[in-house]
């Protein structure tokens, strides 16, 4: 991964989309519904390792999202339709990716909701 293409970061999309410093619709917490919508596009990376992709809709929701509105493994289980128990087992397989790829994914896909949050409110 750290060959490929490095994509816009927070900033630079802030500045194309022209989203306004502070602005509270923009700048709060990530959902549970926007995580797995990362997740199913980073999925189509090639580039990130076939283990990695496969964990992603675990991953990312506990990621992404602060301690206090991550969801419980039950309720992330069947959100994906899946036993607690496999959320568990994917959960600290996750923790094992290297720190450099999980901050990369997790970049990403901020840089993805800040664009989908511009364009709904400032019509890009």
């Amino acid at each position: 991964m750290s060959e490929r293409f490095q994509g816009p970061g927070v900033v630079s999309v802030r500045s194309q989309i022209g989203i306004v410093a502070e602005d509270p619709r923009i700048f709060r917490p990530y959902t549970v519904d926007e995580a797995l919508r990362c997740a199913a596009i980073l999925r189509r990376d090639l580039e990130i390792p076939g283990t990695v992709r496969r964990l992603l809709s675990v991953g990312l929701p506990f990621d992404l999202l602060p301690g206090h509105l991550s969801p419980s493994e039950e309720a992330l289980g069947r959100r994906l339709r899946i036993r607690a128990s496999l959320v568990e087992d994917r959960r600290v397989l996750w923790e094992c990716v290297e720190p450099g790829i999980r901050f990369d994914l997790a970049r990403r896909a901020s840089a993805m909701i800040l664009v989908w949050r511009g364009s709904a409110i400032y019509g890009v």
